[in-house]
């Protein structure tokens, strides 16, 4: 399967975020990182031939065309299970640790700086959590453009079958990502392979006007989330549940602005909070564990 994650889908924003300005007549999309009129502004010059974006909509057009005919991703798919012995527990392994070769096991792994184990690309979720985020992302911006109700339906499908739907859902934990084999099961710095999480608020946003997302799948993908962050908050992993409340606002807080919880609620006011400088930044930022290990 290919990534998406560099593909053409996102060149287009990029051209179109640099030099245009619309005044949409149509109610524009509540949306937190791309500009809204200049989707609507995409979306229009689709209706009218494509215009001076056709070429970049017809790349867009062909990402979407090769994500849909993509296996949805899952969990499940890995071969090995985590320590827990449950599948549906997200792994991934630490990219810069490798086999001692002076031990017949091979472990407990050594560090190489800058040299990264193929392991990292092979072993756990990683890979399929990028694939996965890439290919709704690329859907849903190929429904809104076209209004095209199969990509809306792959991209719902994608969602539910990673977190929502029983046989196939990820735990709402990253306790066992960026392992060390004979050293430790997962570490804090795991929680960075849920950074393209943030990418997913426009894509839900936009696929909430698509006749495929149901009351169901709001509330299903809240709670998922919504368990998501109270495992950060609470996880030994991460050592946060004995450094203050007022951390653990600041955290709650800035992990909401990074568009995950806020998928749910207005992006507009998401927005207008992250202008407001919290009294706890400073402390939040001082008082934090360090992610390194």
């Amino acid at each position: 399967m290919k990534s998406v994650s560099k593909s053409f889908s996102f060149v287009i924003f990029l051209g179109l975020l640099a030099g245009l300005s619309v005044q949409a007549q149509t109610k524009l999309p509540d949306l937190f990182l791309i500009d809204a009129s200049t989707l609507v502004a995409a979306h229009k010059a689709y209706l009218a031939g494509g215009g001076e974006f056709k070429e970049a909509i017809d790349g867009l057009l062909r990402d979407a065309a090769r994500a849909l005919k993509a296996q949805p991703g899952s969990v499940m798919q890995k071969p090995e299970a985590p320590p827990s012995g449950d599948k549906h527990d997200y792994m991934s392994v630490a990219p810069y640790w490798w086999p001692d070769t002076t031990k017949p096991p091979g472990a407990p792994y050594i560090r190489r700086d800058g040299e990264v184990n193929p392991e990292h690309n092979i072993i756990g979720d990683r890979v399929r959590l990028g694939w996965m985020m890439g290919n709704i992302r690329t859907l849903a911006l190929a429904y809104f453009i076209t209004g095209n109700e199969d990509f809306g339906e792959g991209a719902v499908t994608r969602l539910r079958v990673w977190f929502l739907d029983t046989a196939t859902r990820m735990n709402p934990n990253l306790k066992y990502a960026q392992s060390i084999k004979g050293i430790v099961e997962g570490r804090r710095i795991g929680i960075i392979d849920s950074y393209g999480f943030r990418d997913l608020i426009d894509a839900i946003q936009l696929l909430k006007q698509s006749k495929t997302w149901t009351e169901a799948m709001e509330r299903g993908m809240r709670d998922w989330f919504t368990a998501y962050l109270q495992w950060l908050l609470e996880s030994p992993n991460l050592v946060l549940s004995s450094i203050g409340q007022p951390v653990k606002r600041c955290l709650a807080r800035g992990f909401r602005l990074r568009g995950i919880t806020c998928c749910f609620h207005s992006a507009e006011k998401t927005r207008r909070e992250n202008r407001q400088p919290s009294q706890h930044s400073n402390s939040c930022i001082e008082s934090l564990p360090s992610l390194s290990r």
